[in-house]
């Protein structure tokens, strides 16, 4: 790592919650490489390509090698953030680093934005990530005021890759990728999609506000949706609340389908469209959250199959679509 900056911009900021199902099996963490070295100027970086590189440092698959943060480890972060915010950067930086985390000023190569990214460090003599608590970028000026999550990168394949070029697309305000697979651990501990304690939720519920669209990107396989119509490319939906378990869908949410099938894609909207009955998100912690604070909305998860995600031109094409979509419907 060369990018580091004692005066980036802002740190993850995270809550106190613990995992919602601790591990008390899972191992400590290994002992992480040095600490990236300090520069002076932010390197200028292709989004995409500086997400595809740090996807190879995810922990790998049925491992148990996932840590599950605790209260202390994140009391730790929002007191890092509290330095930031008072700006004591390089305070903040030395309180994490027992985590393996830097902070990273780069300049995205599309937009010219600086932009703050938030990377754990590999485990010493390994090519993998230590905890695997995930990888952040922030755009302190975005253009649309839109986050992106890539809750299941390799496991959901190339969601890393769309997600991270809808975010260089839109010039959106965090990115937000999970550092371990689903099944990391032996009991779903790692899947960031049900853990309300991990790092990434807790990322998104500190930031996350009425103001914000959330976009989720997953995948999925129509082989294993058999109830699915045929050659379907997208299922859409918004979650549930604490006072509706299904999805309540407004113009966006249709206006959004709508597009996606005059783009010739085969899409539908959870439980309203026929035969879309699966695949909904309604136990998704981060939809909950931005549900049950905002109110629907403000949180969307886009279900794509994988022939689509196969294909760069097709899941380009429904960038596109995205793109042009958030700049229409910006909340």
């Amino acid at each position: 790592n060369t990018l580091l900056l004692p005066g980036a911009l802002l740190a993850a900021i995270l809550s106190s919650a613990a995992c919602d199902h601790p591990v008390t099996d899972a191992p400590a963490a290994a002992p992480e490489a040095p600490r990236a070295d300090f520069t002076t100027e932010a390197a200028t970086v292709r989004i995409r390509s500086l997400i595809d590189t740090i996807a190879l440092t995810i922990i790998d698959d049925s491992t148990n090698q996932y840590v599950v943060p605790t209260a202390a480890n994140t009391a730790d972060f929002r007191t890092a953030v509290d330095r930031v915010l008072a700006g004591r950067v390089a305070g903040a930086d030395t309180l994490l680093d027992p985590y393996g985390y830097d902070f990273y000023s780069i300049r995205d190569f599309n937009s010219g934005d600086s932009m703050v990214v938030f990377r754990e460090r590999r485990a010493l003599n390994s090519a993998k990530v230590a905890r695997g608590w995930g990888t952040y970028i922030f755009n302190p000026a975005p253009a649309r005021r839109v986050d992106i999550h890539v809750n299941h990168p390799i496991d959901d394949q190339h969601t890393e890759d769309i997600g991270s070029e809808l975010y260089r697309d839109v010039n959106g305000r965090w990115f937000m990728m999970a550092g371990a697979p689903r099944l990391a651990n032996f009991n779903n501990a790692a899947d960031v999609a049900h853990q309300a304690g991990s790092v990434f939720h807790q990322m998104h519920a500190r930031v996350a506000a009425a103001n914000v669209r959330t976009v989720s990107i997953h995948g999925f396989r129509e082989a294993n949706n058999p109830s699915l119509p045929d050659n379907v490319d997208q299922v859409l939906s918004n979650g549930a609340s604490a006072t509706s378990s299904t999805p309540v869908y407004g113009t966006a949410e249709t206006t959004l389908r709508t597009r996606l099938v005059n783009g010739g894609f085969v899409a539908g909207l959870f439980n309203v469209t026929p035969n879309y009955n699966v695949l909904g998100a309604t136990t998704n912690v981060q939809g909950l959250h931005s549900n049950n604070s905002f109110g629907f909305g403000r949180w969307i998860h886009v279900e794509t199959e994988r022939n689509v995600r196969d294909d760069t031109v097709a899941w380009r094409s429904m960038n596109d679509i995205l793109e042009q979509w958030i700049f229409d419907f910006p909340t």
